[in-house]
């Protein structure tokens, strides 16, 4: 999480990626090669778009990465300029995007394919080396898109501050609505099952 020492910087910041949003919205004419099967809104409503459809993004003390066609597009906050990095990547959308500070690392879960297929692949990609791996996992939970992602500390059987990808939901290959909770442990490359009860939320995509 970025901090900041005053209001000021709050302001500056958020100003920052207002600004990047109106540039994302510039590109709207890149649209056919990045976003081929990813219908756009229509320019106006560009802004009502945490960025666009279907693309998640995260914060970093580097700027705003997202992934977009088969690249990482990257917003640098202090030149106020957006830069795309090729990767080997394949086209998806609908993934999960979370970054983990302790070593600088973007980690991208599953998403839709352009043949409309889910995958469970996990793609790591450092902010420093500007390089993507993929992470041949333990555990790995089943294909999916349109599920939530969040990092989280002190879990209960993790060490304390040790930080850890949770994610939840989403659809999988056969088009069923998932209600799972898996956790990815970025230090081991394992994933591991939160058992469900009876106060589970319901199976659901799209979700915050």
């Amino acid at each position: 999480m970025i901090e900041f020492h005053n209001k000021d910087e709050k302001q500056s910041f958020d100003s920052a990626v207002f600004n990047q949003k109106v540039e994302i919205c510039k590109l709207k004419k890149l649209s056919d090669e990045l976003f081929g099967f990813t219908p756009l809104p229509d320019e106006s409503t560009l802004y009502l778009y945490d960025l666009l459809t279907g693309c998640d993004c995260c914060s970093t003390e580097k700027g705003i990465f997202t992934f977009v066609g088969t690249k990482i597009l990257w917003y640098n906050i202090f030149t106020n300029k957006i830069d795309f990095i090729p990767t080997r990547l394949d086209q998806r959308t609908n993934y999960s995007l979370s970054y983990i500070e302790e070593n600088h690392t973007l980690y991208m879960f599953g998403g839709i394919n352009k043949a409309g297929e889910a995958n469970s692949e996990i793609w790591a990609f450092n902010i420093q080396t500007m390089k993507e791996d993929i992470i041949l996992a333990q555990h790995t939970p089943e294909a999916r898109y349109g599920h939530s992602a969040v990092v989280a500390r002190n879990m209960h059987g993790m060490k304390e501050g040790e930080p850890v990808i949770v994610i939840f939901g989403g659809i999988s290959k056969k088009k069923k609505y998932l209600n799972d909770i898996c956790v990815f442990n970025p230090f081991t490359n394992k994933w591991s099952s939160v058992s469900s009860h009876k106060n589970c939320p319901c199976p659901r995509a799209f979700h915050s």
